[in-house]
């Protein structure tokens, strides 16, 4: 999730992982910068480094035999990665690891970590905080696609995932594509219901930013 609020899970979020960034900052380190497309771990590689993002959007994607990319969720600033096949002890990436925007990484051998993890107990408790704000995320993001229309996924997604508000505007960094893959749904079905909503007088756009014109309305569908 890419957005200027800083409410609810997103700031919290953000403060575990600015300690995250500094604590991988005083462990040995690799800086890469990889360019939008460049892949980063291929599926099959070994799991060998943990990466924190510091810049930039990563995606975790499928090719199916047709060739057709399966998206299974975006990494932003501030993230970490693989984080689950890390801590399961899965041993090789079962994605392709793939630049969706320019982005800037930490890595850290994972060795380092895990013994972190063990022996440290800072480190373990600000990995399960960590996870607990991702995971809650998830579960938002699971919850929003489990609507029976487009309509209330989209209205779900501004309330209680981006947290779009009617004083202010919000910048939604993320581009159509990517909303629209999370979303389970081609970038012109999510355009048009975008477009029905505005017409709808429910929210307001103006190019990347949003700001609710009816919550009350708009709470109705979901």
């Amino acid at each position: 999730m890419s957005t200027t609020n800083d409410r609810g899970e997103k700031s919290g979020l953000a403060k575990v992982s600015l300690e995250i960034r500094e604590k991988f900052l005083k462990l040995p380190h690799n800086i890469v910068t990889p360019s939008r497309g460049e892949v980063i771990f291929h599926q099959g590689d070994k799991v060998d480094k943990l990466g924190f993002i510091l810049d930039g959007v990563m995606k975790c994607c499928k090719y199916t035999f047709e060739g057709d990319e399966v998206n299974t969720r975006y990494f932003y600033r501030g993230e970490i990665f693989p984080e689950y096949l890390f801590l399961t002890g899965e041993g090789e990436y079962i994605y392709n690891l793939v630049t969706e925007k320019d982005a800037k990484l930490i890595l850290v051998a994972t060795e380092h970590i895990r013994d972190l993890i063990k022996k440290d107990l800072g480190w373990n408790n600000l990995i399960i905080d960590y996870m607990a704000w991702r995971g809650l995320l998830d579960q938002k993001w699971a919850l929003c696609n489990s609507y029976g229309t487009l309509k209330s996924s989209i209205v779900y997604m501004l309330l209680e995932i981006y947290q779009v508000q009617e004083d202010e505007w919000t910048l939604i960094n993320d581009s159509q594509q990517m909303l629209a893959t999370k979303l389970q749904v081609s970038r012109p079905m999510f355009n048009q219901a975008l477009i029905k909503l505005e017409k709808e007088g429910l929210i307001e756009r103006n190019r990347t930013r949003i700001r609710l014109k009816d919550r009350s309305k708009l709470e109705m569908h979901i």
